[in-house]
């Protein structure tokens, strides 16, 4: 099992567990982690996968795009 953990922000701290995968939007209906309060999330934003151990990061075309590690 592997967390997901809002690290700043007014959701500092905030956290959602996933095994296989989670999408990380602004929308519930879409997205397991939604981060409705940060308008630079798009309402589906981003995937984190584990790919047999290894967690790959997937931009779904956003808007603002993801960044990983300051980059």
């Amino acid at each position: 099992m592997y967390l997901l953990e809002v690290l700043s922000g007014p959701l500092d701290g905030k956290t959602w567990p996933f095994e296989r995968e989670i999408t990380i939007g602004r929308d519930e209906a879409v997205a397991q982690a939604c981060l409705a309060l940060d308008r630079y999330v798009s309402r589906q934003h981003a995937r984190l996968r584990n790919d047999d151990g290894a967690i790959c990061l997937t931009d779904l075309r956003s808007r603002n795009g993801t960044r990983l590690n300051g980059k």
